[in-house]
């Protein structure tokens, strides 16, 4: 504290620093054995020695880490800052990835996110979410905070302003989801911060369906892919759970890639989670298309699905599995399969009749699609010897003459196919395969 005022800006900033990050683990070994944390008082004196007009981003992050156990002067800071504070400045960004411009305007969600905890107003205002979460008293007591955050300028502090009135969902329902709205109606992009599922969760089963619902219309029509990509999962999900959007599921189901993305990736939420056994029937339609869709990275997300338990242990895991052997995608995820039926005890029952309609289907693929060649597909040896060996084996041991003769007309489709792992498998034959 016997410092000058005026030392250089970076020797400030590497105090206020330094405090925020202070623990016994990142003291010296010689002397971790006397180290105390720094008392309230000598926080708030370093803090209020030196000026801070230079020091922002250091200030804040102090703040943030220290703020529940400082007073209410240091909590008026906090406010100044998040209200006055130059950074970050209107358009720009403070991160950005290489393939990016630095333009605020153009900014996805995710990097909206990530400028939001890395500049000072974005910082300060998710430093009193913290404490609004732990004290229901100040947060009502500054509500103001929120409007102050919601009509910023800069759209990275709008998404930290997400993070402002979550506390409020265990305060006041009502107030919460209002704030919500009007913030996502002057920035659509905080639509997919992170904390943003929590009031659509909410949204659509209480008395703000109908203003989400006209919420996840407007993000249909965003300019940004992303706000459109949430609007599709948002669409899938309501209409899964809800009844809502039967007309617009048939839009994004059959539009572009970035709509049908979404719907794909709920969808593989779905089967891979232990859940929704009382209405999972309703994905069948939907599954089956996105199995032959037109682009193969939906077709190895909705493919990959048949790697995860749960989706062996739905009651309608038969019919998923019949409508994946005669798709697009099992070509894609062929090896998927093959690996989780290496682990799995006991074959399913029809697993050889399943596996003849794959075979036949990538080798009919292979017939009448010209940009596909099987000859080229890259099956793992081990994992396709495996499972033909297990069946066999298995059919064997049951005395299953209908489920060896299917093993053996697997066998015989994969060498008519010509594909190379077919071929270069021969060898296994003579050293008992199928024997």
């Amino acid at each position: 504290m016997s410092l000058p005022k005026n030392i250089k800006a970076q020797y400030v900033s590497a105090f206020f620093s330094g405090l925020a990050e202070s623990s016994k683990d990142k003291a010296h070994e010689d002397y971790k054995d006397s180290w105390a944390p720094c008392s309230k008082e000598m926080l708030e004196q370093v803090i209020f020695h030196f000026p801070h007009d230079d020091n922002e981003h250091a200030l804040v992050r102090l703040l943030q880490c220290q703020l529940l156990v400082l007073s209410e002067k240091a909590f008026q800071l906090l406010l100044h800052l998040s209200r006055g504070a130059k950074d970050p400045e209107i358009g720009k960004l403070n991160v950005w990835e290489s393939r990016e411009e630095n333009s605020a305007f153009n900014a996805t969600p995710k990097s909206l996110s990530n400028n939001a905890i890395n500049c000072v107003r974005g910082r300060a205002y998710i430093a009193l979410a913290k404490l609004f979460f732990e004290n229901e008293e100040c947060a009502f007591q500054n509500k103001e905070a929120l409007d102050y955050a919601i009509n910023d300028e800069h759209p990275a502090v709008k998404m930290s302003a997400l993070e402002l009135i979550c506390p409020f969902l265990n305060y006041d329902e009502d107030y919460a989801h209002i704030k919500f709205l009007e913030l996502c109606n002057k920035e659509i992009r905080v639509s997919c911060g992170f904390q943003a599922y929590y009031f659509f969760n909410q949204g659509f089963e209480g008395n703000y369906r109908n203003k989400y619902i006209q919420l996840v219309l407007c993000m249909l029509k965003s300019q940004y892919e992303d706000v459109r990509k949430e609007a599709a999962r948002q669409i899938y999900a309501r209409w899964f759970f809800n009844a809502l959007f039967e007309d617009e599921l048939k839009i994004v189901i059959n539009g572009d890639k970035v709509l049908r993305s979404g719907c794909a990736s709920v969808l593989e939420q779905f089967l891979k989670e232990d859940k929704y056994h009382d209405r999972i029937g309703k994905i069948e339609a939907s599954y089956e298309t996105l199995l032959n869709d037109e682009d193969k990275d939906i077709l190895r997300e909705v493919g990959g699905c048949i790697r995860y338990n749960n989706y062996w242990a739905k009651h309608n895991s038969s019919l998923l599995f019949n409508f994946f052997v005669k798709s697009k995608s099992a070509i894609h995820c062929i090896n998927y399969l093959f690996e989780k039926l290496k682990t799995i005890p006991k074959m399913p029952v029809g697993m050889s009749d399943s596996l003849l309609v794959l075979v036949r289907n990538f080798v009919d693929i292979d017939k009448k699609d010209e940009t596909f060649d099987a000859r080229n597909m890259h099956i793992d040896n081990s994992s396709l010897l495996s499972v033909l060996q297990r069946i066999y084996d298995e059919a064997t041991e049951d005395e299953d003459d209908d489920s060896i003769r299917t093993c053996l007309d697997i066998w015989d489709e994969l060498l008519n196919s010509e594909i190379d792992t077919a071929m270069s498998s021969l060898k296994a034959v003579d050293s008992g395969l199928l024997t």
